[in-house]
């Protein structure tokens, strides 16, 4: 499928989570470069464990409550708070309650950025089911806790050194590398794993050589 050229669709798309089963989806440049997506398998300890557990009950949390101030503003004053609200939001909850601390802050703010997509998905799909009533139109709901974590950025909030990755907050977890990784990491995600045997755990990471993005295409 043709994918739009343009600066922001590719910012956009370049922090989408790919999720990997029987294949991989692959974005193409015109220099025949990749945009990939692999998964690994986590052993963190038992401390790690706990802390993983508990970065994925705050995050929850934190999705939640900016879901109520989102709502609250919208109810009072009928606008929409845009990803830098929420991430002022963010700011001031963790002023008050410090077990936010305990996360790594861009983590954090990727919850702010989800609510902010799902909201803009919502709002379009209302215009769309405008033109057509068979399109549901899916009101964000709120989190009982959610499966997965994202570091956006690799700006020093994880390493892979051998086959451990250090993590930021959560640290030196052991890594299962079933197959070598090339490239530049650009994302990390920590994925809850609710029905695999063995790590409940498993980071997907995103590897990038080229910006030009042409086109997506799915392996069988």
């Amino acid at each position: 499928m043709t994918i739009d050229r343009s600066p922001q669709s590719i910012s956009e798309r370049r922090a989408l989570s790919v999720t990997y089963q029987k294949g991989a989806y692959i974005l193409r440049s015109k220099n025949e470069l990749m945009l990939r997506s692999f998964e690994y398998r986590l052993y963190p300890t038992n401390k790690q464990e706990a802390r993983l557990y508990s970065t994925f009950h705050l995050c929850s949390e934190m999705y939640n409550l900016l879901l109520t101030e989102h709502e609250a503003v919208y109810e009072q004053a009928g606008i929409s708070l845009s990803r830098y609200d929420l991430n002022n939001r963010i700011t001031g909850i963790k002023q008050h309650d410090t077990r936010f601390m305990s996360v790594y802050s861009l983590v954090l703010q990727n919850q702010a950025d989800r609510l902010s997509k799902a909201f803009n998905n919502f709002f379009r799909r209302c215009q769309e089911n405008k033109q057509d009533a068979s399109i549901k139109v899916g009101y964000p709901r709120y989190k009982r806790l959610i499966h997965s974590i994202t570091y956006p950025a690799n700006n020093g909030s994880f390493k892979l050194i051998a086959n451990k990755i250090i993590v930021s907050k959560i640290g030196k977890i052991p890594i299962v590398l079933h197959r070598p990784i090339m490239g530049t990491i650009k994302t990390l995600t920590i994925k809850r794993n609710r029905r695999a045997s063995g790590s409940r755990y498993s980071a997907a990471n995103w590897m990038t050589k080229n910006q030009n993005l042409i086109e997506a295409k799915r392996l069988a």
